[in-house]
């Protein structure tokens, strides 16, 4: 499973770019994201989370990792807005059916990263959670 993040309740807790990186916790309606520290991995496996760092978070900013990079190197989230260097403008999403991240473009069409080599040069220009 790939990392989460989210904009924390208290500002003071987020790094700079305004965001926590970790692992999410939901109950209530209410999210944390246990932080990763570095040792999140060990602590998980032993199912330690007692002294991990929880931060409480937004709930509509939570976004989770996708594993594509743009090609700036920005991580991509679900939710994010993208342009295609053709100009096209979409959104990162995941196809429940196909098991698949997805680009979804303002024409409704679907492409898919991993089996379009055409589709390698994309930039993420808006985060759903830099609101």
């Amino acid at each position: 499973m790939r990392q989460f993040r989210g904009k924390p309740i208290d500002p003071k807790q987020a790094g700079e770019d305004g965001f926590v990186y970790g692992w999410i916790n939901k109950h209530g309606g209410r999210c944390w994201i246990a932080v990763d520290d570095g040792e999140a991995e060990v602590r998980r496996f032993a199912s330690d989370w007692v002294e991990c760092l929880m931060v409480e978070v937004h709930p509509d900013t939570v976004e989770q990792d996708t594993g594509l990079k743009d090609k700036n190197g920005k991580a991509g989230y679900f939710g994010q807005k993208v342009k295609h260097d053709h100009g096209y403008i979409g959104e990162i999403k995941w196809d429940d059916e196909a098991l698949r991240v997805y680009f979804e473009w303002e024409d409704n069409r679907k492409t898919y990263p991993q089996t379009h080599y055409d589709i390698i040069d994309f930039e993420i220009i808006h985060d759903k959670g830099a609101e």
